[in-house]
Parts: structure tokens; sequence; C-alpha cells
């Protein structure tokens, strides 16, 4: 098992996390268990692997982003682990993602100095 780059706590239970790093992994966490609950590779995309640096769970619960090494930001379902879309503009790695406080935007940070912004339109 890889070190640990982030981990983002559920909003609306603080029993429930998510954590990425080295391992190239998303893994569901409940403290109550003493096993994952679930476990995604860090892409979507057959043969497609990279480490991750920042996961953030939405404020509503209902969906999570992750960035890292290859400098895209996934978002994925929370419940499911359902990948949903992604977005492209760092020409490096992703450090740090964040959701606005009424999580219509994304906040991503990158070694190449980029701040982006991005307007969410999802359900």
């Amino acid at each position: 098992m890889g070190g640990l780059n982030s981990f983002a706590i559920s909003p609306l239970d603080s029993n429930k996390y998510l954590s990425v790093g080295q391992e190239r992994r998303i893994t569901y966490w409940d403290l109550r268990k003493v096993n994952a609950e679930l476990v995604l590779d860090s892409s979507p995309f057959k043969g497609e692997s990279e480490e991750l640096n920042s996961v953030a769970i939405s404020h509503s619960n209902k969906y999570f982003a992750v960035g890292g090494a290859l400098g895209v930001l996934r978002i994925y379902e929370f419940s499911s682990g359902t990948f949903i879309h992604e977005c492209k503009a760092h020409s490096s790695a992703i450090l740090c993602v964040s959701f606005s406080p009424d999580d219509k935007q994304l906040i991503s940070t990158g070694r190449d100095g980029l701040v982006a912004a991005w307007n969410l339109y999802l359900p």
C-alpha cells in the first residue's frame, strides 16, 4: 500500500471518507469497519493510471472530485463511484481540488500555477 496524499470526510456522515494517494486508487472507508467499503482505480479508462494528489466531496454528498499527476480533474457520483466527467486545463499535476459552498463550482490548483474554476451543471 502506497502513501496517503489526501482524504475527504463525507459532509453528511463523519464516519465515511475517501482517500487517494500513491497506490493509484480511490478508496471508500467507514470508520466503523475494518476493511475498505469500495476501491476504484485512479482512472476510469482502461490502461491509464495516475497517482492522485487531492480528493473533495461535494457539500450535498452527491459527487466527489479527484486530481492527480496527469493534470486531469475527474468527477464521480459519490454513492456509486460512477465516473461522470473529466475536465482538462492543467499542464502538470493537480495539487488541490475543492467544491464551492453551493456546489456549483469546482476549483483546481496545479503545479503549473493555474487556478481553474469549473462551473458545474450536474443534476
